[in-house]
């Protein structure tokens, strides 16, 4: 009934039956009235939010609350690549801007960051290698960010 109605309609009707009912009630009683519309069906929001694939990290962690290699290895592919991108733009700002301190780091240290990058740039096969990112330049990386004792 109410499908094939504009929402300003839809209100004032809503409105009208509200106030109807309201004038029914006896004097000095005083009664609170929602006047708000739901467009979407009953339990459509709930189906729609249990349909969404949700790429969170903060659902899949080890006791510690990290991330370990392995559970990153097992998530798809889309996941890794922009996991991978993470880590590299993380690198150029500890390089660069964010005065070499680990907590600008996703892994939280400088070793782990370069563990995960490298683990996770093996993890493609030869196809599926990111052009914009190369072992090279994770060595490089490794280099800049690992002081290395002699």
């Amino acid at each position: 009934m109410l499908e094939n109605l504009p929402l300003q309609r839809i209100g004032e009707r809503i409105f009208r039956i509200l106030l109807a009912r309201t004038g029914r009630q006896s004097r000095g009683q005083k009664k609170i009235i929602n006047l708000s519309v739901q467009l979407v069906p009953k339990g459509k929001k709930k189906n729609q939010r249990k349909n969404k694939n949700i790429m969170s990290t903060t659902n899949q962690t080890n006791p510690s609350g990290r991330m370990t290699v392995d559970d990153i290895m097992q998530r798809d592919l889309q996941f890794r690549y922009m996991l991978l991108s993470r880590l590299q733009s993380d690198c150029e700002y500890y390089l660069n801007h964010g005065n070499r301190h680990p907590k600008c780091l996703w892994a939280g240290n400088e070793a782990e960051q370069i563990e995960f990058m490298t683990r996770l740039y093996d993890s493609f096969k030869d196809d599926e290698k990111p052009e914009w990112l190369t072992m090279d330049k994770i060595i490089e990386y490794s280099k800049e960010m690992i002081p290395f004792k002699e």
